[in-house]
C-alpha cells in the first residue's frame, strides 16, 4: 500500500510543477502587457504634448479659464488670400498665452480696417503686422527686370478721358516746336502703365474707371519702360507737353509712322523722312514805331531789313 503511494507522488510533482509553471508564464504576460500599455500611453501623452506646442494657436477660452495668463488675439475664420481688404474679412478672437504672443501681433480689429494681407493668411493663426499691407498686394504691377519707372504728368485728355489704368499699354508722345513747326512725335512706344495718380489697383473695369478720374487730381502716370526710354522722358520734359496714345497689349509691332508736323498736315502727306524745308512763316505784321516783322508759326518775330526797300 506504502509502496503504490510512493510511486504516486511523482505524478502529483509534475502536475503541479505544470500548473506552477502555467502560472508564472500567464503574470509574465500580464506584466509585459501592462508594460507596453504604461509605454503606448506615455508616447501618446509625449505626442498630445509636442503636438500643443506646435500648434500654440489651437488656445481657446478654456486655457484662461484654466487660470493661464492670457491675452485676446485676432485671427482670420477662413483662409485670406494676399490682397484681400480685411475690412472684408471675419475675425474670431483667440485667448493666447501671454508670454506666448508674436512679435506685432493684432489686438484690435479697429487696427487692421484700411489695410490689405500682405500674404496669404491661415484661419486660426494670429493676425501680424507683417501680414498688412496699404496696398493691395495682388493688385500690384512689378517693374520689368531690367526696365526702370518713370513719371510724368497728365491730364484727363492725355490720358484718353480716363480709359488709361494700370495695366494699360500706352505710346508717348512729345509735342514740341522744331524748326519752327509744331511737331508731335512718338518717343516711346508700348510702355506698360504702372500706376495712376500713385494708385496700383486694378479691379473691376467700371471700378477702374471710376476712381481713375478720382486718381488724376494727382495728374500723375508710372510707366514702365527701358532706361533708354526713361532718359528720352526725363530730357523730353523740358522740350514740350507729354500725353499719352493708348493701344492694344496684344499689339507688339512698332508703328510705322513715328512724327509729324505742320507741313504734312497741310499737304497731306504723313511721316516722310526728309523734308526740303521746315521753315514756316505765317505772314507779315507792321508795328507802329518798330517797323515791320515777319511773324513764323511759333509766333516768334523776325524783322525785315528796311534798307532793302526801295
Amino acid at each position: 500500500m506504502g509502496g503504490k503511494f510512493g510511486r504516486h507522488y511523482p505524478v502529483v510533482g509534475k502536475s503541479h510543477d505544470r500548473e506552477r509553471l502555467l502560472f508564472i508564464a500567464a503574470l509574465g504576460l500580464t506584466f509585459s502587457l501592462l508594460i507596453i500599455l504604461v509605454v503606448v500611453f506615455k508616447v501618446r501623452g509625449n505626442s498630445s504634448e509636442t503636438a500643443a506646442n506646435d500648434y500654440p494657436e489651437m488656445a481657446s477660452e478654456p486655457a484662461a479659464q484654466a487660470g493661464v495668463a492670457t491675452v485676446t488675439l485676432l485671427a482670420p475664420e477662413r483662409t485670406v488670400r494676399s490682397g484681400t481688404k480685411l475690412s472684408d474679412v471675419q475675425f474670431k478672437k483667440m485667448y493666447w498665452p501671454r508670454n506666448q504672443v508674436p512679435e506685432g501681433a493684432i489686438r484690435d480689429e479697429a487696427e487692421v480696417r484700411a489695410y490689405y494681407a500682405k500674404t496669404d493668411l491661415e484661419p486660426g493663426v494670429p493676425l501680424q503686422r507683417r501680414h498688412l499691407t496699404r496696398e493691395a498686394q495682388s493688385a500690384m504691377l512689378s517693374i520689368t527686370p531690367g526696365n526702370r519707372a518713370t513719371t510724368i504728368s497728365i491730364d484727363a485728355e492725355k490720358a484718353i478721358e480716363y480709359h488709361v489704368i494700370p495695366g494699360s499699354h500706352v505710346d508717348v508722345v512729345l509735342t514740341y516746336y522744331q524748326a519752327g513747326e509744331l511737331t508731335s512725335k512718338v518717343l516711346v512706344q508700348n510702355a506698360r502703365v504702372l500706376s495712376l495718380g500713385g494708385d496700383t489697383s486694378i479691379g473691376d473695369d467700371m471700378q477702374r474707371r471710376g476712381a481713375s478720374r478720382r486718381r488724376l487730381a494727382s495728374q500723375t502716370v508710372t510707366l514702365d519702360v527701358s532706361p533708354q526710354d526713361a532718359l528720352k522722358i526725363a530730357t523730353s520734359k523740358q522740350l514740350g507737353k507729354l500725353s499719352l496714345l493708348m493701344r492694344s497689349g496684344d499689339d507688339v509691332k512698332p508703328s510705322p509712322v513715328n512724327e509729324v508736323n505742320q507741313t504734312d498736315i497741310g499737304s497731306g502727306v504723313v511721316g516722310g523722312s526728309k523734308r526740303q524745308s521746315r521753315s514756316c512763316k505765317r505772314g507779315t505784321i507792321k508795328i507802329q514805331g518798330k517797323g515791320e516783322f515777319l511773324l513764323d508759326c511759333d509766333g516768334s518775330m523776325t524783322p525785315i531789313n528796311d534798307s532793302l526797300e526801295p
